[in-house]
This record gives structure tokens, C-alpha cells and sequence, in this order.
């Protein structure tokens, strides 16, 4: 009841004050959010210049298990793979 309450007064349009005020906190959050992002987006440019190779996403299987990915390539090269697409 009481979150209804509060999030009838923060969504209330006819007082232009309310609306001011939540424009300006949406312009800033926005701001910051800009900012967050070119911050870690620079953290990520810096470290992959440093360490040459990727610092993002999910490791492949040929990354996180080299041997398994070595051994499935070699079996589908063997033909015993029954799959219909090739593995890459």
C-alpha cells in the first residue's frame, strides 16, 4: 500500500514541479550512466592493449578447454561426428 502511494506521487503529471524534478533526475541518471560506460570502456581498451589479447565476453570452448576442443576437431575430421554442420 504504501509503495503504490509513493509511486502514485512520483508519476503524478499534474503538479509541474514533480515533473521538473523527475526529468532532472532522469537527465542524470543518464549522465552517469554515459559516464560509467566510457570509463569501463577505457578500462577494457587499456588492459586488452596491455595483455594483447580479449578481456570480454564469455570464454570459447577453445580458450577454456583447448584439449576437448582439440580432440572434437579431430574427431569430426575423422568423420565421426554424425552433425550436420561443421564445428567451424
Amino acid at each position: 500500500m504504501v509503495y503504490r502511494l509513493i509511486f502514485d506521487e512520483l508519476t503524478d503529471n499534474s503538479d509541474p514541479s514533480r515533473v521538473m524534478m523527475r526529468q532532472i533526475a532522469g537527465a542524470f541518471h543518464q549522465y552517469e550512466k554515459a559516464r560509467l560506460v566510457a570509463k569501463l570502456r577505457g578500462a577494457r581498451e587499456r588492459k586488452r592493449k596491455a595483455i594483447g589479447q580479449k578481456v570480454e565476453g564469455r570464454k570459447s570452448y577453445a580458450e577454456a578447454r583447448p584439449e576437448t576442443f582439440a580432440l572434437t576437431c579431430e574427431l569430426a575430421r575423422l568423420g565421426a561426428c554424425r552433425c550436420d554442420r561443421p564445428l567451424r
